[in-house]
């Protein structure tokens, strides 16, 4: 009898031990708590060591990463990063232990290290990160505090799609250069969001990424941003003051649709085109600037702009004598405008002069020409892919217009074969 229950406890505790929930998951988390209580320790006499150094210290501006530090009274000539705070810490923490305002921050799925973190009363981070990109999760809601700013992590390289959209009490965003992409929807519908801060190194901002944030009223690009995706900030009802970066050369459509209390936007002196609907129903903006890179501004683009009484076109000549905007249509001096800036380098107005001979405008038609003119563009540094999606479409639209009078021709022959036979009879 005695042997037996022997035998059963033992068979228990040996269950245990496999599973990882006897003397083994004690052990893991005896040393996991050894070393959180350690850092925990570190970072309280880094605290204490900076408060006495300068009654000026504000623990919450401390924020430490892998490759950063800083707090209100660091020295410009200070470099450091997390082991700076906590020079014991060991490098299997280096990618999952930040310091958030002054606090630990730990990003983890390891059951025993989010079991030991909450013991200690550290904060665990249990949203999701995939290759750097911070996935749409209810865990991303910890990193809003109480005053709704949002700080993203170092760790994130990419926010993902609609990652944060719609969430309430969002207040202001701080974006880390470490993040190369805002992506689709990812602050979609955020109607409490006033600020947003991007550090450098941010270059791409997708689709719809703040549409619809209607109390959005300050937005710094750095100058790292190189594209901004259509519809990214439609419906910001309360921003005011736009300073595009200047890398953008393009703005895409519906970018800024019904921005309606948009008043100053100032664009980018490499800027190529404006899409249709980008400034749609900015009903309180009355002037704009538009620089001389600029060689196409398409249909609608400024569609219910009410006040917009003043454009500025910066020695666009070619532009004004294509469009009629301000002076007489007149494609030949057009023409001559965009010879002289293609001489000086400018790849836009090569496709441009192409496009004039391919349609006939202000010349005789002329396709050997156009092309000629198509390839000193793709020289001198405009995306040939433009220039095949365009000759595919001219393609299939022949293709079409010859099916529709081939079946005309079709209809026709019929006709007269009926009435041929009619005579017959």
């Amino acid at each position: 009898m005695i042997t037996i229950i022997v035998l059963f406890i033992l068979t228990v505790v040996t269950i245990k031990i496999i599973n990882g929930e006897g003397m083994i998951g004690h052990a893991i988390e005896a040393k996991l708590r050894t070393e959180l209580s350690s850092y925990q320790e570190a970072l309280k006499i880094f605290k204490a060591d900076k408060g006495a150094a300068n009654n000026g210290f504000y623990e919450e501006s401390l924020t430490a990463g892998q490759n950063s530090l800083f707090y209100n009274t660091k020295p410009e000539n200070e470099n450091g990063d997390i082991k700076t705070v906590i020079p014991n810490l060991a490098n299997a923490y280096l990618n999952t232990l930040e310091i958030i305002k002054g606090e630990l921050l730990l990003t983890t799925q390891d059951k025993h290290l989010i079991k030991v973190a909450k013991e200690l009363g550290i904060e665990v981070n249990p949203y999701i990160i995939l290759d750097g990109e911070l996935m749409s999760n209810d865990g991303n809601l910890l990193l809003v505090d109480e005053n709704g700013v949002l700080t993203v992590p170092e760790t994130v390289t990419k926010i993902g799609e609609g990652a944060f959209s719609n969430v309430e009490g969002l207040k202001k965003i701080i974006i880390p250069g470490t993040v190369k992409e805002i992506a689709k929807n990812a602050f979609k519908g955020n109607t409490t969001l006033e600020e947003v801060v991007m550090q450098e190194g941010v270059i791409k901002i997708g689709e719809g990424a703040f549409y619809n944030c209607s109390k959005l009223q300050k937005i710094d690009f750095p100058e790292s941003i190189t594209s901004i995706g259509s519809e990214a900030f439609r419906a910001c009802l309360k921003l005011d003051n736009v300073v595009l970066p200047p890398n953008i050369t393009g703005v895409g459509g519906t970018t800024f649709y019904d921005c309606s209390n948009l008043q100053n936007i100032i664009l980018p002196s490499n800027l190529k085109y404006i899409s249709s609907y980008c400034f749609g129903q900015c009903t309180n903006l009355a002037k704009i600037e538009i620089p001389s890179s600029v060689n196409t501004i398409h249909d609608m683009a400024f569609v219910g702009c009410s006040k917009l009484t003043e454009i500025i076109l910066e020695n666009n000549s070619a532009y004004q004598y294509e469009n009629g905007f301000n002076v007489e249509k007149d494609y030949k001096k057009a023409l001559a405008w965009y010879i002289k800036a293609s001489s000086q380098g400018n790849a836009s107005a090569s496709y441009k002069i192409a496009e004039f001979y391919s349609k006939g405008l202000g010349v005789v038609k002329n396709d050997e020409t156009a092309e000629i003119w198509y390839k000193k563009a793709v020289q001198q540094g405009y995306p040939e892919w433009r220039i095949k999606n365009l000759k595919n479409n001219k393609t299939e639209q022949r293709q079409s217009n010859d099916r529709v009078e081939n079946s005309l021709f079709s209809q026709r022959m019929k006709s007269v074969v009926k009435m041929l036979e009619k005579y017959k009879k």
